[in-house]
Formats: C-alpha cells, structure tokens, sequence
C-alpha cells in the first residue's frame, strides 16, 4: 500500500488563496512588454484632462470679462470709432454704445440683432459703404483707381492689354468709401473675412467680378454675404441664387447677412481678438 504525503496545514499569515480575479493582472504582467506599447490608461487618467478643459474654458471666460469691461469703459466717441470699424452704419454703432453697460458677452450680441434689426434702407446702404465687393482687394491708395483705369484704357485702345499675360490681364477693383483709409479697420476685416476668395483660381475670380456687376445693376447696391468660412465657389453660388430675389427681398436678405457679421465682429472687438 502506498502512503501519500499530506499536504502541511496552511499557517496564519500565509497569502490569501489565490482568486480568479487575481490571475488575470498576474498573466498581463507577465506577457512580454513590446517597446512603443503606451501605459494601460487607468481612471484617473481623464480627470487631468477634464480639468484642462474647465481651466481652458475659465480662462475663455475670464479673458471675455476683462474684454468687456475694457468695452464698458470706453469713452462713447471711442466706442462709436470701435463699433463703426466694425460697421460704418452710424445708427447702429450709437444704439450699442449707447445700451453699455453690458452685463455679459450675450447682452451685447442682443442688442447688436435689436440694432440691426431696427436700420431703415438708408441705414443699410451707409453699412454697405464699409464693406469692399467680394473678392476686392482692398486698401488702395486715394486716386490709385483713376489712374489704373486711365492706364487700361490706353491699354485697351492700343491693344497693349491684350498682349500682356492671361494673369496680368484681371485687375481687382477698387472702389474709393467716404471716410475709409489704407488699413482701416474696415479693410482688416474684410481681409480675414475674405480668406476664402484669396485662394481662387482667375477663372472663378473673373466670375465673381462680372456676378457682382450684374448684381449691382439689379439692386443698385453692392453684394453682401457673410463670407467668413466660404469659399469663392459658395459666395459665387449664393450671388447667382440672389440674383432671383425682388429688391424688397433682397434687402431683408442683406440685413439678414449685416446681423451675421456685425455679431462675428463685434464679439470679436469685445473678447479683445482684433
């Protein structure tokens, strides 16, 4: 008969029997560690990442804050000289600054619509004196218009316009604004604004021109869409599509298009990014 040994008794302060749980993280550590492999991501790991993004969206806040006490603070013919940068109607700019103190961001964007919304024809065609035809290059000096196009008439009577290059053929226009100067805060804004159409072929350049001449024709007054974030193809599409609208129509679209910009600008003033 074969006697088995027995198996010693298990002393106090032995380790615990070993659980099922236990052998999973044993096995994973065991597994060999392949150079590159990025640390297994625990809990704790988001909270860094959360808190940054609270700490990202105080500092948003408070930079805001100290914009628009700086705004609220400013003399009315300053603040007027601000807001006309932003927009040449004078209405608007002396109905916004005239509604400070601002409580909020916010408060000022609702009185900007309320601005907006209450500007006769006549106040909208004085905005429109501030904004450039899409696709113009702004920032001309004064007089440089007359003589560029004295300059392509005699180009154009002795045949020396058509022998230049196809590029130098297309010349952007520039169109002269009572009250308006090389770098003004009008042309930084329709620079930015503009960025879309910078980038466009000569062929969709040409079509922008020769839209906005027949839309001019149409209306009696300039194109104006918010551009920020289109492309030329886009605004070339919406100033055909436009082109339908009756003038009664189109006036509610163009006071329509000034709220959009008037909000991007202004906010833009108050949070102190131009």
């Amino acid at each position: 008969m074969t006697i088995r040994p027995q198996r010693p008794a298990r002393a106090d302060g032995d380790a615990a029997a070993r659980t099922d749980g236990d052998a999973a993280p044993r096995i994973e550590d065991a597994a060999p560690r392949i150079d590159g492999d990025a640390e297994p991501r625990t809990q704790g790991d988001a909270a860094p990442r959360i808190e940054d993004a609270a700490e990202a969206r105080a500092d948003g806040e408070a930079e805001a804050r100290v914009g628009l006490n700086r705004f609220n603070a400013r003399p009315v013919e300053a603040a007027c000289q601000a807001l006309l940068a932003c927009c040449s109607s004078s209405r608007w700019a002396a109905q916004v600054a005239a509604a400070r103190p601002y409580a909020s961001v916010d408060a000022a964007l609702r009185r900007c619509d309320e601005a907006v919304a209450g500007l006769a024809n006549s106040d909208l065609a004085e905005a429109l004196s501030g904004h450039p035809r899409i696709g113009e290059v702004t920032g001309a000096r004064p007089g440089q218009q007359t003589r560029d196009q004295t300059r392509d008439q005699t180009r154009d009577q002795t045949g020396e316009r058509t022998r230049r290059p196809p590029g130098e053929q297309v010349r952007e226009q520039v169109r002269e604004r009572p009250g308006e100067r090389p770098g003004s805060g009008t042309d930084r804004w329709s620079r930015q604004e503009q960025a879309g159409v910078s980038g466009a072929d000569l062929a969709t350049r040409q079509e922008l021109a020769a839209a906005n001449a027949a839309y001019e024709r149409r209306f009696g007054h300039l194109y104006l869409v918010c551009a920020t974030g289109k492309s030329a193809a886009e605004l070339l599409g919406l100033l055909h599509a436009r082109l339908a609208n009756d003038p009664a129509a189109e006036w509610r679209v163009v006071r329509a298009e000034l709220g959009k910009i008037n909000r991007i600008r202004l906010r833009a003033l108050i949070e102190g990014a131009v």
